[in-house]
């Protein structure tokens, strides 16, 4: 055992006499705050408490109902107060940092709450009837106890299904329901779960194969309640949804896609700006910003056109590209099998790129079929080691013909590495910070992030086949029209169609993709504006330290400080990488 420096001893000790309750000094209360207010976060949303591993029991819902709401804003302007008290106090100036971060998120939940988008329940990629049957993939099911609080939770879902249609009846009373245009044919998922032998269901599916450690007997008992849940509570429930939604919801909805329209809507949009990209930004700067970046992809696409000897206009290369059989894959097999390889050949080379890596894995499935024809092309699901979950990142597979293989690189590295896996579970992972630093974030950091991991793929040798930086050139394409499209529909009245035109004329995305983006940005304003303004910081960031830092500059080490500190406002994540640079050019 290696000696004790004598010197550093009285240091510590000196250093343990000043801060004891005689010496006069106020202790901070912040790390009791941060306790107390994960505590209430894991209390109060028992989904993500599961997600996160948090407690003993995971056999809850979030209770959906307006006196809870209205419960859980009052408790939350209480956290604030007392956030807003320590940040004033002298004895808590070495916690301004994380007492500012927690300031701002629960100051932006507070704002948001005025708006009361509570009313809308149902969006068009899912809702309550969709996420639920995917839980189990999030949840601890390792022990007796995790399967009979799962099962405990399956026959809430009929409560689940019931508090989703009160809530949204009463949005219907006040004016808050989501654009009709956008949930054609959105009821087919529902009328699926509600029929079929039990077995088959997605509910079910935790029960197929079940731990050894649970004997023969505890494993059929449980299946045979499963099965009883499912085809007595969880059908009937689906029967009831989707009867709610044919007779007494859908034929409700507005006409009108602009956030705008709903009550308070052009302050509610102004919210969604200042709370997705973390910047003093108006629509107008955005969507200027946006025809921009638009314009620069465009000539950059015109090289790779020229590259590959296309002969005709970009408008030409971008209809080949959406017909050609030769850019898709024949079998949902194919497209799995070509991204793994991609996987495994990015895993490779990101010691190139970061000194640091994260200690969960990820894995590779298929986007559940109930759901496919409404998703995105992709997503990824966060794992935690404390659960034993692997974060997941899920594939389309299907409408093959809308998936295009030149796309695949840029979208793996976006949701798995170095994108939404590395960068979430790095920030897990990291020690000295209070839970909420480590899991909660703003998205233009989080999603500003994943396409900035795109592009890390063209300095480590991803993009060598010309059509695959053709893809990549095409997603960030898809979020620089992501800047105007948005600010269109929900600032400067842009129609549906005008949004889906302005996206065919511009890229090489399938229609398809582009229609289900573009119903997206409707029922989600501002969430899109986040992914090309966090890009373009973090890529600006890079630039900068380049520049003044020369022969020092080690893009490891880069980003080692850029995700060093979780999700972050980019404010705060510029100020943290000019301190970097600072500090960077005084060492010898």
């Amino acid at each position: 055992m290696r000696a004790i420096n004598f010197y550093f001893l009285i240091l510590v000790i000196l250093t343990l006499l000043s801060c004891s309750p005689n010496s006069g000094a106020k202790k901070c209360a912040a790390e009791d705050l941060y306790n107390d207010y994960w505590s209430w976060m894991m209390e109060t949303y028992p989904t993500w408490a599961s997600l996160k591993g948090w407690g003993e029991r995971h056999n809850t819902f979030f209770d959906n109902t307006e006196e809870n709401i209205k419960k859980v804003k009052s408790e939350k302007k209480e956290f604030l107060k007392k956030v807003e008290k320590l940040l004033t106090s002298k004895s808590c100036k070495s916690e301004n940092t994380n007492l500012s971060l927690l300031k701002h998120s629960i100051s932006m939940d507070v704002e948001g709450d005025e708006f009361n988008t509570h009313y809308i329940q149902f969006e068009p990629t899912g809702g309550p009837h969709t996420s639920l049957p995917q839980l189990h993939k999030r949840v601890p099911l390792k022990t007796l106890q995790n399967y009979k609080d799962y099962l405990e939770r399956l026959r809430k879902v009929p409560t689940v299904f019931k508090q989703a249609m009160e809530m949204s009846l009463k949005g219907v009373k006040k004016g808050f329901t989501p654009p009709k245009v956008t949930f054609k044919d959105y009821e087919s998922s529902m009328l699926d779960l509600s029929k079929g032998e039990a077995k088959e269901s997605p509910y079910y599916k935790p029960f197929i194969k079940m731990p050894d450690s649970l004997s023969k007997t505890q494993q059929e008992s449980l299946r045979l309640q499963a099965k009883k849940t499912i085809s007595e509570k969880i059908q009937p429930a689906y029967k009831g949804l989707h009867s709610f939604w044919v007779k007494d919801y859908y034929p409700k909805l507005r006409e009108s896609i602009a956030a705008s329209d709903l009550p308070n809507g052009e302050a509610f949009y102004k919210y969604r700006i200042k709370e997705m990209t973390t910047l003093d930004k108006t629509a107008k700067e955005i969507h200027e910003i946006g025809l921009s970046e638009v314009k620069r992809i465009l000539l950059e696409m015109e090289t790779i056109k020229k590259k590959v000897e296309f002969k005709g206009s970009l408008k030409d290369f971008f209809n080949e590209l959406r017909t050609n059989p030769k850019f898709y894959a024949k079998t949902p097999e194919e497209l799995m099998s070509k991204t793994a390889v991609i996987l495994k050949t990015i895993d490779g080379k990101l010691p190139e790129l970061f000194k640091v890596m994260p200690m969960l894995p990820y894995g590779l499935e298929p986007i559940p079929d109930y759901i496919a024809h409404k998703s995105p092309a992709a997503y990824y699901y966060g794992g935690d080691i404390k659960i034993g979950k692997a974060g997941t990142y899920q594939l389309n597979l299907s409408s093959l013909n809308s998936r295009p293989l030149y796309n695949l690189v840029a979208l793996s590295l976006h949701e798995a590495v170095p994108g939404h896996h590395l960068q979430i579970a790095l920030s897990q992972e990291l020690k000295g910070l209070p839970e909420f630093r480590k899991s909660l974030g703003p998205t233009a950091f989080i999603e500003g992030w994943g396409l900035y991991a795109e592009s890390l793929g063209k300095l480590v040798g991803m993009y060598k086949d010309p059509y695959d930086d053709f893809g990549r050139l095409t997603y960030e394409q898809w979020r620089a029209m992501r800047l105007v499209v948005d600010t269109g529909i929900h600032a400067f009245g842009w129609s549906r169609d005008k949004a889906i035109d302005f996206m065919k004329s511009n890229s090489g995305l399938s229609e398809k993709n582009i229609i289900t983006e573009v119903d997206r940005y409707i029922n989600w304003p501002g969430q899109a504006l986040a992914y090309k303004m966090g890009e373009l910081k973090m890529q600006e960031l890079r630039k900068k330290a380049e520049k003044e830092l020369g022969e020092k500059y080690d893009i490891r080490e880069f980003h080692r400080v850029l995700l060093g500190e979780g999700a972050i406002p980019l404010p705060v994540l510029e100020e943290n990488i000019n301190r970097y640079i600072s500090e960077t050019k005084k060492e010898s």
